[in-house]
């Protein structure tokens, strides 16, 4: 996966990523994996079964800090 900025974000003087780049891993999202033995997202679909879920990968948060420089 990717995390995309756009030009009018990152104009190049004003952009600082010093807080970080995390996982948003609620319970919600997660469900039992008997066959790993841990945690798996909780998919929307598995072929062509609805299962229910919201996603197939969990959203990612990027803590940035806008700073004139």
């Amino acid at each position: 996966d990717h995390i995309l900025l756009s030009k009018n974000l990152y104009c190049g003087r004003w952009f600082n990523s010093v807080g970080g780049v995390e996982i948003f891993a609620p319970d919600y999202l997660l469900e039992d994996d008997p066959a790993y033995l841990g945690l798996k997202v909780r998919r929307t679909l598995t072929g062509p079964r609805y299962n229910g879920g919201v996603s197939d990968h969990l959203p990612i948060i990027l803590r940035i800090f806008q700073e004139e420089y």
